[in-house]
């Protein structure tokens, strides 16, 4: 079994499970809330209150101290489509580094998914990713103080992308896939199945407040925009909300009505093929309900 780490500014997500290419088999699900200030945009900012922290949860629920494939979010983090014909490892590898390079940041480690192919003579389309090594180094020094061995870092985009992808989540579908995480809303732009674009916006008003639903309206609103750029056969006709405390359904309700005039529709994402999940959540105050969605970075740190 492994345990799936990712460390928001408010909470820390525990996925403990087994994975394979298309399944996982989830076992446990902790949400549990860490210190205000000690992680801020993905980048560890109070080192002992989060050690402290994550050393009460470790011996609390008694987690295994191996097997921990931590994830990492942040605005920091810089991510990039590539469309390259075919390349060894090595030299794919080498292709990335080159775009990523900077003359100001040049200690970069880097990141990649390559999405499948419909043909063999398909050119491959690559979703990668860097992020400064010293943000990497702070979280292996972090769980290694706590002797917790980590396993593999992965990207939380790239995760999304691969739990996306390796289970036909929205195949065929043109919609938006929006993930609150606290007092942010990543929002991820698919056409027909096929990632497009994402963006990641600071929500100013409380969640689950009419205002907080406005801003989610006009968040959409202005992907939906973005895309009739592109003057594309398709349109989008769903938004997908997840990452909301305790279910989506009320604030999905709300969501839909603002979005009606625009004729889309405002849907929970449900089950996922192919993931066996639990259905309630370890959180500071009792068992809440869980939906997978919610939880997708977690799932596609599994799936490998």
């Amino acid at each position: 079994m492994e345990l799936s780490v990712y460390i928001s500014n408010e909470r820390i997500e525990i996925v403990a499970g087994t994975g394979s290419k298309s399944k996982a088999k989830i076992k446990k699900v902790y949400s549990l809330a860490v210190p205000e200030g000690t992680i801020m945009n993905g980048i560890i900012t109070g080192e002992q209150r989060l050690q402290e922290t994550l050393e009460q949860i470790w011996n609390r629920y008694s987690l295994p101290k191996k097997g921990i494939c931590l994830v990492i979010d942040s605005g920091k983090i810089m991510t990039k489509m590539l469309e390259v014909p075919y390349m060894k490892d090595k030299e794919l590898i080498s292709c990335i580094n080159k775009e990523f390079a900077d003359g100001e940041k040049t200690d970069l480690v880097t990141d990649y998914f390559p999405f499948p192919k419909n043909s063999p003579y398909e050119m491959n389309h690559i979703f990668c990713a860097a992020v400064e090594k010293s943000v990497i180094e702070s979280y292996l020094s972090l769980f290694a103080d706590l002797k917790l061995k980590v396993k593999r870092i992965s990207i939380g985009l790239g995760c999304l992308l691969r739990a996306v992808t390796a289970t036909g989540m929205f195949a065929y579908e043109t919609c938006v896939f929006m993930l609150v995480q606290g007092s942010t809303t990543i929002s991820v732009l698919f056409e027909n199945g096929n990632y497009i674009y994402s963006r990641r916006n600071r929500m100013l008003s409380d969640q689950g407040s009419a205002e907080w639903i406005e801003e989610l309206g006009q968040i959409a609103d202005g992907i939906r925009q973005f895309y009739r750029q592109r003057h594309s056969s398709y349109t989008i006709d769903s938004i997908y909300l997840a990452g909301i405390a305790g279910g989506s359904d009320d604030v999905v309700k709300e969501l839909d009505t603002h979005m009606q005039e625009y004729g889309i529709r405002a849907k929970a994402p449900g089950m996922i093929k192919g993931i066996s999940f639990v259905k309630t959540a370890v959180s500071d105050h009792g068992e809440i309900n869980a939906e997978p969605a919610s939880y997708i970075y977690g799932i596609g740190n599994l799936l490998l």
